[in-house]
């Protein structure tokens, strides 16, 4: 899924829940694994994740939440924001990069997966925001970081189901099926 989820300011953002993944940065070409838990938004973030568990949190301290994205059969992340060192000012996306950070999650690159025939794929996501306890204080990005209340204001859960054919090159949509449903529950 191709997320944008709408932050206060992606320079303070962070997506919690990495340690031990290992990254790809395809904006800079870097590679490692993760010692912390935590990737901060950086310029030139466009991070493919391997190995993330099924829980990650993007950390919105200056709007006091944190976004959950929980998921079932999705190995992979990707990070992304358009924020970069290189950008010229008069670029539309350059300029709205405060605003979202993308988490997609699924299956790609090194977790890319080929679903034989007659066989089936689920994978889905859950999205949830959840608000940070001592929220506003002045001190807030680092004080909220492991305090929450426990209050889900919103959740959204998306699931891809894949189902292939007989033939020996199945697709989507010419040669299988496949269904996506999508729940949005606002509380």
């Amino acid at each position: 899924w191709h997320t944008y989820l709408r932050v206060a300011d992606a320079a303070q953002a962070r997506v919690r829940g990495v340690r031990g993944a290992s990254w790809h940065n395809f904006a800079t070409g870097d590679k490692g694994s993760f010692d912390a838990n935590e990737l901060a938004v950086a310029p030139d973030t466009d991070t493919v994740i391997q190995g993330v568990g099924p829980a990650l949190a993007l950390l919105d301290s200056a709007w006091g939440r944190q976004i959950h994205v929980e998921t079932t059969g999705c190995p992979s992340a990707v990070v992304w924001n358009p924020r970069s060192s290189s950008t010229h000012a008069d670029n539309p996306t350059a300029q709205a990069w405060r605003d979202f950070v993308c988490v997609e999650t699924g299956a790609c690159k090194d977790n890319a997966v080929i679903v034989a025939p007659h066989s089936d794929l689920t994978m889905s996501t859950r999205i949830s925001v959840e608000t940070l306890c001592s929220w506003p204080r002045s001190d807030a990005a680092e004080a909220t970081l492991d305090q929450t209340c426990g209050a889900v204001s919103r959740t959204s859960v998306q699931t891809l189901h894949l189902s292939t054919s007989n033939s020996a090159h199945p697709t989507p949509n010419s040669r299988g099926s496949s269904s996506r449903s999508k729940e949005r529950h606002i509380q």
